[in-house]
């Protein structure tokens, strides 16, 4: 598990998304999201990332289907999954 991205972590959004294709992860974005962290409106922008449930306070994130991930030569240390081990 892992906080979505914070505020000052927006521009490593792309390496999240690689992050979680990579590991097979879902991500769980509340309606009402802790003011440092990255808004759900803003999620829902966020290109490789589709909704695969809706809930009463929430949304699921997955990564789409058809995304390309951010070539390994531009990811940050945030992506850095294909090398590390899942989570148990």
């Amino acid at each position: 598990a892992r906080d979505v991205p914070r505020l000052g972590e927006a521009g490593q959004i792309s390496d999240f998304v690689d992050s979680v294709r990579v590991r097979g992860g879902r991500i769980l974005e509340f309606e009402w999201a802790g003011p440092e962290y990255v808004p759900l409106d803003s999620m829902l922008k966020v290109p490789g990332l589709r909704v695969v449930a809706r809930r009463r306070d929430g949304v699921v994130f997955a990564p789409a289907e058809d995304y390309t991930s951010t070539p390994a030569e531009k990811r940050s240390r945030i992506s850095s999954a294909e090398s590390a081990p899942p989570n148990k």
